[in-house]
C-alpha cells in the first residue's frame, strides 16, 4: 500500500479538473491506496472526503504555509500534484522530504516547466498535445511524459445507444451543453449557436430545447448571448450543476452536445452527436478526421495546429437528414472507447505513478 499526497489547485467551483481529481482518489482508493488531498475548502473538499480521501485545507493565495501541515502527518509516499501553484507546493515538501513529485498538467500552460522539470518523476498530461507542447515548446525529456487522458467509466459506454428517430420523437429534442461557465469556455457560446440554428433549419424550424449544465462567474452573459442567438422556437434552459453520474444519460438521449474536454469526451462515450469546442477552438462534429483531432487535443481544450474542422452545417444536415446520424455516434464510441475507457485510463495512471 502507497500513501499519495494529492496537491490540486482549483480555481472554480466545480468543473473538469474537479471530476478528473475525484476519479483519481477513487481508483487509487479502490487499488488499496490510501490518498490525502491538499486544496481548497468547499464543494471540493466534501466531495473526495466523501470518497474516503483525507484532506488538508490550502490557501492557494498564500501556499507556503501549507507546507507545515502536509509535514504534521509525514505518512505520504508520493507526492501527486495538479496545476500551477500546485507544483511549487509540491517541490517545496520535496525539499524537505526527498519524496518524488509526480505532477500533472490539465491544461495548455507550461508552469516554466523548462525550469523545474528535471525534478520530476514523471510528468503526467492530459492529451497528445500537451505531450507535444511540455516536449517541444517546454523542453521536458520526452520519455519523462506519459499521456493520462480524461476517461468515462464503463457504465457510460454502456449505456443503450438511442437512435434519431426516438430521438425525434420527443416533443422539444434537447440539444445539451455542459461546461464551467467562465471566461475560457467563452468560445463555445458562438458555436452553441450556430449548432441550434443548424439543426433548427435542418428541421425545418421544429421546436427545440437548450439544455445548459453547469455555473458560473459569466452565467449572465452566457444567458444574454444564447437568448439573443439561438431561434424563438428554441426554449433556453439554464439547469446548474448537475450530478457528474446524472450527465451522461442527459447526453445519452440528447439529439447533439457543444461541450469539450471531461464533457466531450463523456458525450462521445454516452452516444451522442458532439460538436466538440474548447479554450483552443473548434475540432468540428466528431466523425472522421475531427474525431482524430478531438482525441488528440482534449476536443478542442488543448490547441490543434494546422486543422481546420469539416463544414458544420455539411455534417448535421448529413447526420439528421442523410441518414447516418446512428452510424456516426456508434463509430464515434467506438474510436472514443479504445483511447477514453476508464479502466484504460486508470492503468495508464498507475503505471505512470509507478503503482
Amino acid at each position: 500500500m502507497t500513501h499519495v499526497l494529492m496537491p490540486v489547485r482549483t480555481v472554480a467551483d466545480w468543473g473538469g479538473l474537479h471530476e478528473w481529481a475525484l476519479t483519481a482518489v477513487g481508483d487509487l482508493i479502490a487499488e488499496g491506496h490510501t490518498v490525502t488531498v491538499a486544496g481548497g475548502p468547499g464543494r471540493f473538499k466534501d466531495t473526495v472526503v466523501a470518497a474516503g480521501a483525507g484532506f488538508i485545507e490550502v490557501d492557494w493565495v498564500d501556499w507556503q504555509a501549507a507546507v507545515d501541515p502536509c509535514l504534521v502527518d509525514r505518512s505520504w509516499d508520493k507526492i501527486f500534484s495538479h496545476g500551477p501553484l500546485a507544483s511549487n507546493l509540491a517541490r517545496a515538501l520535496r525539499r524537505r522530504t526527498g519524496a518524488p513529485i509526480y505532477h500533472m498538467i490539465h491544461g495548455s500552460y507550461l508552469d516554466h516547466i523548462n525550469h523545474w522539470s528535471h525534478e520530476l518523476e514523471c510528468l503526467l498530461v492530459a492529451s497528445p498535445a500537451i505531450q507535444d507542447f511540455v516536449v517541444r515548446i517546454g523542453k521536458v525529456e520526452p520519455w519523462k511524459v506519459a499521456v493520462v487522458a480524461n476517461g468515462a467509466p464503463d457504465r457510460v459506454f454502456e449505456l443503450p445507444l438511442v437512435r434519431l428517430a426516438e430521438k425525434l420523437a420527443e416533443e422539444r429534442p434537447v440539444v445539451a451543453t455542459a461546461a464551467r461557465l467562465a471566461k475560457d469556455k467563452l468560445p463555445q457560446i458562438d458555436p452553441t449557436i450556430s449548432l441550434v440554428q443548424g439543426i433548427s433549419e435542418v428541421l425545418d424550424g421544429r421546436p427545440l430545447e437548450l439544455m445548459v449544465m453547469g455555473d458560473g462567474p459569466e452565467k449572465t452573459l452566457f444567458e444574454s448571448r444564447l437568448r439573443e442567438g439561438v431561434p424563438e422556437t428554441v426554449e433556453l434552459n439554464f439547469v446548474g450543476w448537475v450530478d457528474h453520474d446524472e450527465v451522461p444519460r442527459i447526453f445519452n438521449r440528447a439529439l447533439a452536445t457543444c461541450t469539450a474536454g471531461m464533457g466531450a469526451t463523456r458525450a462521445v462515450a454516452a452516444g451522442t452527436l458532439t460538436l466538440a469546442v474548447g479554450a483552443q477552438g473548434s475540432v468540428g462534429l466528431q466523425a472522421g478526421r475531427n474525431l482524430r483531432a478531438g482525441l488528440w487535443s482534449n476536443f478542442g481544450d488543448h490547441g490543434c495546429p494546422r486543422f481546420t474542422p469539416t463544414d458544420l452545417r455539411s455534417d448535421i444536415e448529413r447526420a439528421l437528414v442523410g441518414g447516418v446520424h446512428d452510424d456516426i455516434v456508434a463509430r464515434a464510441r467506438s474510436g472514443c472507447h479504445f483511447h477514453r475507457n476508464q479502466t484504460h485510463v486508470r492503468q495508464q495512471m498507475l503505471d505512470a505513478l509507478d503503482l
